[in-house]
């Protein structure tokens, strides 16, 4: 295949399972960046005491904020105001979603 040839690779990976693999890994590594972020931005203390958050659901619910497209979009901007706003939002539906698990 002189002139045009291509690699055979990307055919293989996609037939092989290992092109949605590596997209999923990716996208862990992107929740993982934000959880990172969110973590280094707020305190376990913020979450308890401003937010209400139960200590023993602290984690989930970062993990719940992180699923957010709007949420992620937002705390990459690095804008800590705006964040704790959306993460106020967050809560209040997060807290409800506990008591109705809790029931």
């Amino acid at each position: 295949m002189a002139g045009g040839s291509i690699s055979a690779d990307p055919l293989l990976n996609f037939f092989s399972g290992r092109t949605a693999m590596l997209k999923k890994e990716v996208a862990v590594e992107k929740k993982e960046f934000f959880m990172r972020l969110l973590e280094n931005m707020f305190s376990l203390d913020h979450f308890i005491d401003r937010l209400k958050i139960p200590a023993d659901y602290v984690k989930g619910f970062e993990y719940y904020a992180v699923e957010n497209e709007k949420f992620t979009v937002i705390l990459n901007s690095k804008n800590k105001t705006s964040t704790e706003f959306l993460l106020g939002e967050l809560a209040v539906k997060y807290k409800e979603m506990i008591a109705g698990e809790n029931k």
